[in-house]
């Protein structure tokens, strides 16, 4: 049974990582809708929507947590597709697409940090269970 205590532990610590993901991203959240108002940054309706999903997606996903906490494909839906959005975000900005955000390294290195994470959280999903074996 130290599976089962080692799973509910990670699935404490997901959970703990997730609000605290939604806090900041609250704060950014805020932080944007000011720069967005403040600087007249024209908006894509099409990078307006998908963000605006993600964002639903990031405050909802620590509220119903306990509900959903052993259904693996909602887990999958939420972290790829929040992943896939800041690939995107990382893509765009090293592309200079963005008003007032030059191309730089970082943005590099987050997207590599963002596309190794999707790729360990798929392999975690779809490797076989090591208990069973």
């Amino acid at each position: 049974m130290a599976s089962k205590s080692q799973s509910d532990a990670q699935l404490i610590g997901t959970r703990s990582l997730t609000m605290l993901f939604f806090v900041l991203h609250y704060i950014h959240l805020f932080l944007l809708g000011m720069n967005v108002n403040l600087n007249a940054v024209t908006l894509i309706p099409f990078k307006l929507a998908g963000g605006a999903l993600a964002s639903l997606m990031i405050f909802l996903y620590p509220l119903f947590f306990e509900r959903i906490k052993h259904k693996k494909a909602i887990h999958a839906i939420y972290f790829l597709y929040v992943g896939f959005v800041m690939a995107m975000t990382c893509i765009a900005r090293m592309n200079g697409d963005f008003e007032g955000a030059e191309p730089e390294l970082f943005h590099k290195v987050r997207l590599a940090i963002v596309l190794a994470s999707m790729v360990c959280l798929i392999y975690r999903l779809i490797r076989p269970n090591r208990a069973a074996v």
